[in-house]
């Protein structure tokens, strides 16, 4: 995942600018120049420093595409930043945090930054992202959510909402002709003590 959102940041200037002439980038527009070095960096995946500069471009370009460009830059960084920290969970939050604020309906990253919080056993800001991914997760993949939401509420002893989500669960997944998860859905509510039968 870390190589895919890198390849794409690395494309983008082909994408909207004409090729860089070896020698010629110094006649281009500073702000052009800036955004240029950010994408090298991230190339290189030196991700800390690519920031700032995005930052850079994207407050002192007068030109709407340009901005749009760092803009995206520096999401796709703080995503890429918290794929790359995955393991370290404490060092996940900020990044998506980040990303977060400039696009609120990722629910990847809110799914990602729950189980963050989950990790560092910070249950309420878990249950809270989980069910901001729900929000805004696609009906397909929606049930997936609501099941680990499930999980860790019972493993904050919230035991009627945890029974409220293994049951919403299975019927969400037996609405998408998953019964296979159904079922693996309703075996993981009886580990915890609680009997869901299937629709």
């Amino acid at each position: 995942m870390l190589k895919r959102i890198s390849s794409v940041l690395a494309i983008l200037p082909l994408m909207f600018a004409a090729p860089v002439v070896a020698g010629e980038s110094d006649r281009l527009p500073r702000t052009m120049q800036t955004f240029l070095g950010a994408q090298q960096l991230v190339s290189e995946q030196r991700f800390d420093e690519a920031l700032p500069l995005y930052w850079e471009t994207f407050e002192t370009t007068r030109d709407p595409m340009l901005k749009r460009l760092a803009a995206t830059g520096v999401l796709h960084l703080h995503l890429t930043a918290g794929f790359y920290h995955k393991r370290s969970p404490e060092k996940v939050i900020p990044h998506l945090d980040e990303a977060l604020k400039l696009k609120p309906d990722l629910s990847n990253a809110w799914h990602d930054k729950g189980i963050a919080h989950c990790e560092l056993k910070q249950y309420s800001a878990c249950d809270q992202s989980l069910t901001m991914a729900i929000k805004h997760s696609r009906p397909e993949h929606e049930y997936l959510i609501v099941w680990k939401r499930a999980m860790h509420r019972a493993d904050m002893g919230k035991r009627n909402l945890a029974a409220q989500d293994f049951a919403l669960a299975i019927k969400q997944a037996v609405a998408q002709g998953e019964t296979k998860a159904a079922q693996a859905f309703a075996l993981s509510a009886r580990a915890e003590g609680i009997n869901i039968n299937l629709p």
